[in-house]
């Protein structure tokens, strides 16, 4: 009875492994080292001539990218000028954006806040995507969906918008398990093929002394 329990207890065990085996997710790095990651992938080869405007509009990412890229530039020596794109002033009213134009950042005004002649605005956005995909084995299969993240950054002259350089880089988010695989779902031939491993070990861990 003992050894019964024990065979029952290794069979389902050997059966976990292989499902969590499914799958094989990559363990999730912290957004400060990812972040840190994008910052250098995105200004590796850019050069600066004037001072920078950073603009940033990567939803959750927005903070430890902005921090990332500061690190960056300073320690390049680069003059960072720092301004609130969500409120500009006008004298004595506050009116949301007048910043940006139909043609893109409105320049002058820029420069006139920010007291220049010119300088190199940086804009790093992030475009979202959702790739799905499938793994599966002799027992089981599971279907999944993995983020995937695209940053780009553009790099302008102002006044005269001219664009310097696009840069962009892709980061993969951790897959997620949408519709662990049933029976149901598999084709004819795989619901055997389990059968017959399960069997196979079942018959193995019950006959052997």
């Amino acid at each position: 009875m003992a050894f019964h329990k024990r065979g029952i207890c290794l069979l389902l065990l050997m059966t976990a492994l292989l499902l969590s085996a499914n799958l094989g997710a990559v363990s999730a790095a912290d957004q400060e080292q990812k972040a840190a990651e994008v910052a250098a992938a995105l200004t590796d080869t850019l050069v600066f001539s004037s001072p920078v405007v950073l603009d940033v509009r990567c939803g959750e990412w927005t903070l430890a990218i902005e921090r990332e890229l500061r690190k960056i530039l300073l320690d390049k020596n680069i003059d960072i000028r720092e301004i609130n794109f969500g409120l500009i002033k006008d004298g004595n009213d506050y009116l949301p954006m007048a910043m940006e134009s139909d043609f893109g950042i409105n320049g002058s005004m820029l420069l006139r806040m920010l007291n220049l002649q010119n300088a190199e605005y940086l804009e790093v956005n992030l475009e979202q995507s959702l790739e799905r995909g499938e793994k599966r084995n002799l027992i089981s299969y599971a279907r999944y969906s993995m983020p995937v993240y695209r940053f780009v950054l553009k790099q302008i002259a102002l006044p005269d918008q001219q664009l310097l350089s696009l840069s962009e880089f892709k980061l993969n988010g951790t897959p997620e398990v949408e519709n662990p695989g049933s029976l149901l779902a598999m084709k004819w031939y795989e619901p055997v093929l389990a059968s017959a491993v399960l069997g196979s070990l079942i018959y193995m861990l019950w006959t052997l002394k």
